[in-house]
């Protein structure tokens, strides 16, 4: 929202002061050219009449110059006074007897007067004023329309894509509520509301993904319940025929081995499907990941005390800080290295490193690793690696990716170069 709040506030700023500033250098440059023209009248009309003011000089009969002047058509009526009839300061009055023409306005008329000095009159030459510069102009309203046209251009072209991408945005939320979870927006470097498709698409897949785990749930339960269940209910029968109390103990032991296995699974059920829930409560803190990756390894090394077990790790950053809840990564960092001990033959490498933006925790064994056509499956829940049936029930690996996907961060598997065994690479953003 914010490239969509910057982007219309300069929109706005730039199309006003923008369209504003070219507006009026156009109207300043007519307002100028009308300006000039009305100059070039005004120095005309000064020109006719210094003309005919000295023709009027080498007239005896003056006023019948000016009578037929008047009964002509003409946009310029002419006059004679005398200049006793037309009162001026002393110093106008001797600019004018010395041959310098004076120009008056009034409400409606331009008039130049001209002084005669055979006759000590004053010749005058007057046209209205809207025939130099015309009082019904408009050339305002004009520039005024200019100016809100093209600001409505303008933001036309600032909203036309912004548009385009909600009605795609449209399209595609319908489409995905009709029950197509592939619905992804393509989400351009320019587009306004580039965050707003970042988190319908980040939507639409946590939901894609609660959808097939649903369904793996589905068919997993399915299945691990149903074996024990049939263990148990083998036992039952068993136990109906059975008089002898030592198989009757032993029967029993599996009937109850078999409930705490049914139990555990149902909490783990449980656990994972909390998983999203109990994360919209995470507080996430500046995580010193090496402190933290030092402390899981001293506490597994404890548990496995009696095993033979070699875990080596190699930090060349000393500190490396990330944005992220504690508790959860220290489940992460856990889980693969409790994964890494049961699955590999006494030897764990863990590495903290920094790529880019990107703190990178990789913790490889030296066991049999996995095939790489099982690299993704791996990750999803019930799904459990070769030969490894009886080893949890497949939710380590899909927790681990669920917690680093709440934190904008990636889980992926690969073959391990040093270790030969299989890899763990989990990333983390820095903060």
């Amino acid at each position: 929202m914010r490239v969509l709040t910057y982007s219309l506030i300069l929109m706005a700023i730039s199309a006003t002061f923008g369209v504003g500033w070219l507006v009026d250098i156009a109207y300043e440059q007519y307002h100028t050219e009308q300006q000039t023209r009305d100059v070039d009248k005004l120095k005309l009309m000064e020109q006719l009449g210094n003309g005919v003011a000295s023709s009027l000089e080498q007239i005896s009969n003056k006023t019948a110059f000016i009578e037929h002047w008047q009964q002509s058509d003409n946009e310029y009526q002419v006059g004679l006074i005398d200049i006793t009839e037309l009162p001026l300061p002393a110093g106008l009055l001797g600019q004018l007897q010395q041959g310098e023409p004076l120009l008056l306005e009034s409400a409606e008329y331009l008039t130049f007067h001209y002084f005669l000095a055979s006759t000590e009159q004053i010749f005058t030459l007057k046209t209205p004023i809207e025939n130099i510069a015309p009082t019904e102009d408009n050339t305002n309203y004009l520039f005024t329309l200019l100016f809100y046209a093209a600001l409505t251009v303008l933001m036309l072209l600032w909203v036309y894509p912004l548009i385009i991408r909600l009605i795609r945005l449209r399209k595609a939320a319908k489409s995905f509520g009709e029950g197509d979870l592939t619905q992804r927006i393509e989400v351009s470097a320019t587009s306004y509301i580039r965050e707003i498709e970042h988190e319908f698409n980040h939507m639409a897949q946590r939901i894609d993904d609660l959808v097939t785990d649903v369904k793996l749930l589905g068919s997993a339960v399915s299945h691990d319940l149903r074996t024990p269940l049939a263990r148990i209910q083998f036992g039952i029968d068993t136990l109906r025929e059975e008089d002898k109390p030592e198989t009757r103990r032993i029967y029993e032991q599996k009937i109850s081995d078999n409930v705490a296995e049914m139990t555990a699974l149902v909490e783990t059920l449980l656990r994972y499907a909390r998983l999203d829930q109990n994360m919209l409560s995470m507080e996430k803190k500046a995580l010193d990941l090496d402190e933290l990756i030092t402390n899981c390894i001293s506490n597994v090394q404890q548990e496995n005390v009696e095993k033979s077990l070699e875990i080596r790790y190699e930090n060349p950053l000393e500190t490396l800080y990330v944005l992220a809840d504690a508790s959860y990564i220290r489940m992460v960092v856990n889980n693969l290295l409790h994964n890494a001990i049961a699955y590999g033959n006494g030897i764990v490498c863990v590495k903290l490193t920094k790529q880019d933006k990107m703190a990178t925790i990789s913790i490889s064994d030296n066991g049999d690793g996995i095939d790489e056509s099982l690299h993704t499956d791996l990750l999803k829940p019930f799904v459990r690696g070769p030969n490894n049936s009886n080893k949890g029930h497949g939710f380590g690996l899909a927790i681990v990716k669920r917690i680093l996907d709440w934190h904008n961060g990636s889980i992926k598997l690969c073959k391990s170069s040093e270790l030969s065994g299989a890899k763990f690479i989990a990333e983390l953003p820095i903060s």
